[in-house]
């Protein structure tokens, strides 16, 4: 717009209406207006395009903040603390004293800005509602995790502080004589802990424990010079022994003995061997003709001979009692006549080995002999049979 000064005259007026007039548009000096006007849009647009960037960077930098707060990836931090209003507090939990300073006005936002969250195992020793003061003590007990293993198995809980006999109590874990736990009954639990309960048994065991045999050997003029075999297999002895076990879950971890007794003696295993040829030599009568033959038989043995002969036998097994020479009877012993054969004549019968008249019996009268077996099954195989018996040197 122009601006006059003084009196406007006719003159004027008419100069003013060939005038260009342009309201409200900047004049730019050195160039057109068209010009301008293209500056200005181009200014407008590039301001736009760097508020747009700006807004998409921060919009950007809150999404990645939320993210990470939501993923754990990071802490937002405590609440600013205004100094000058704030209250000291004390907050004992678990019998942990901390001081906090705080401008929460309840226990409640306390507990918020310190970000407890409380469930119905947790114990607080206020209200909710109450409201903080300078110097007051909040009381606040947290229920922690607590594993027992017992019998294979694994039981678990959430619970105040309790002593350890509580907590196998709330189980319903109940406890023998001799069972022990990792941990003192009466002692609290403050933590997460795991209680190992073992169960212990101890029992008495009476068991038969063999005592070994020893093995002698002993000349038999019978045999041929170089030659042995086995004359009496013997037999192991035994003790009764009683033992305090004890077990641990099952599995044996001690034993203690308690008594022991010998209830039967062992006897010695006697291996034959032949003698000398000097000594065969010289069992001659006074002739100078040899007293003993030689003999090989059909199941393999050698051996020397006073005489042979032919007889009847059977078997007998275990009866519970001893000889009429008061050994035990075991295989190689054999029942005869005494008439007949000598008590304590060495013998060979053929088919079943060297042999020993140590027992006699009311049914062997004669020229019978009744020889010892094992098992009663073998007494019947054997049966009744007539062989060959040779009777030995001494």
């Amino acid at each position: 717009m122009v601006k006059f000064r003084g009196n406007l005259n006719k003159q004027d007026l008419n100069q003013l209406d060939q005038a260009q007039i342009v309201e409200n548009k900047p004049i730019y000096h050195g160039i057109s207006t068209q010009a301008a006007e293209k500056k200005k849009e181009k200014t407008k647009k590039s301001f736009s395009v760097h508020k747009f960037l700006l807004a998409f960077t921060l919009l950007l930098l809150l999404c990645g903040v939320g993210l990470g707060v939501y993923g754990g990836k990071f802490s937002m931090g405590t609440v600013a603390v205004d100094e000058l209003t704030a209250l000291h507090v004390v907050m004992n939990i678990n019998s942990t004293p901390q001081e906090i300073l705080t401008n929460a006005s309840t226990i409640e936002e306390l507990l918020n800005e310190q970000r407890i969250l409380l469930d119905e195992t947790d114990y607080l020793g206020q209200e909710l509602d109450q409201p903080l003061y300078d110097g007051m003590v909040v009381w606040l007990r947290l229920s922690v995790p607590i594993s027992i293993l017992v019998d294979g198995e694994t039981f678990s809980l959430e619970s105040q502080p309790i002593t350890v006999r509580d907590a196998l109590e709330k189980v319903g874990v109940e406890l023998g004589p001799n069972d022990t736990v990792s941990m003192p009954m009466l002692q609290y639990i403050y933590e997460a802990t795991e209680i190992t309960v073992n169960r212990i048994r101890i029992e008495t065991v009476t068991v038969e424990e063999p005592i070994e045999q020893s093995e002698v050997q002993q000349e038999r003029t019978y045999l041929a010079p170089g030659s042995s075999t086995v004359v009496s297999e013997g037999r192991k002895g035994a003790r009764k022994c009683v033992y305090e076990v004890t077990y641990e879950n099952g599995v044996e971890i001690s034993r203690k003995e308690l008594s022991s007794e010998v209830i039967r003696e062992p006897e010695s295993r006697v291996v034959g061997v032949g003698p000398s040829t000097t000594a065969v030599q010289a069992a001659v009568d006074a002739e100078g003709n040899p007293v003993l033959h030689t003999a090989e038989t059909e199941d393999g043995a050698s051996f020397y001979y006073k005489e042979q002969y032919e007889i009847e036998t059977t078997a007998y097994t275990w009866t519970g009692n001893t000889t009429y020479t008061g050994t035990w009877p075991k295989r190689g012993t054999i029942a005869v006549d005494p008439s007949v054969i000598p008590l304590g004549t060495k013998v060979y019968v053929v088919g079943y080995g060297f042999a020993t008249a140590e027992d006699t019996g009311g049914a062997i009268k004669g020229n019978i002999i009744d020889l010892y077996m094992d098992t009663e099954q073998e007494c019947i195989n054997w049966g009744r049979r007539d062989v060959v018996i040779y009777i030995l040197a001494d």
